[in-house]
């Protein structure tokens, strides 16, 4: 990989970082704002640092399951356009990811929730047609859910900046503000994608018959 790719794949990495920190504070304020969060006096930060690589590992794992096996040929060719055969991918990974989420005393909100936040970095990889902007949204939800707010998930159970009086609250997954961030997010990946050499306007054809 060349220098110019890797540094093109870390400033993606940071697109998706910030995507999910907007969508996710987006939530907090809206869910969360009356809520006491105080600062964790006894923090290790031997356990955040290894926290970190936790969710990190768990989101490009993920990511290349859910996202990068079921868009390989259009990442690997990028001038390769949209067509139905995308929509399909999309909509059977994403209700895959929802599943493998499945959380019963949430039924059936939160899988709904899980299978749009799929379907949104699905739609960010293939716009950008790089996999890391979608590891980038995938880790920065985990580590500001479960690393810096203590929040069940994939950061559940680690050690966390803040500490919150009540536990019982429901995962931020669960909020029925969701759909409005979901939205948010596609808005802003379509945004971001247009600066730059991200900007393919003839890669996003409705459909073609080429396969």
């Amino acid at each position: 990989m060349s220098l110019k790719n890797s540094t093109q794949g870390l400033l993606v990495f940071g697109y998706g970082s910030l995507i999910s920190i907007i969508s996710f504070l987006f939530i907090c304020v809206l869910e969360y704002s009356t809520n006491n969060f105080s600062f964790n006096i006894s923090l290790s930060w031997i356990k955040i640092l290894q926290a970190t690589f936790y969710c990190l590992f768990v989101a490009i794992i993920e990511e290349y399951i859910f996202r990068y096996l079921f868009l390989k040929r259009w990442l690997t060719s990028k001038n390769k356009p949209f067509n139905k055969n995308v929509l399909y991918l999309g909509l059977i990974s994403s209700l895959i990811f929802g599943f493998l989420h499945l959380k019963l005393d949430a039924f059936p909100l939160f899988q709904i929730n899980i299978t749009l936040s799929g379907i949104s970095m699905f739609y960010a990889a293939f716009r950008f047609r790089m996999i890391s902007i979608a590891i980038g949204m995938h880790f920065s939800w985990n580590f500001i859910q479960g690393v810096i707010f203590p929040f069940q998930g994939s950061g559940s159970g680690l050690e966390s900046v803040f500490i919150m009086e009540n536990k019982a609250m429901m995962y931020p997954e669960g909020s029925s503000y969701i759909v409005i961030a979901v939205l948010l997010e596609i808005l802003l990946i379509t945004l971001l994608s247009r600066v730059g050499s991200f900007s393919k306007p003839d890669s996003y054809i409705i459909y073609t018959k080429q396969l």
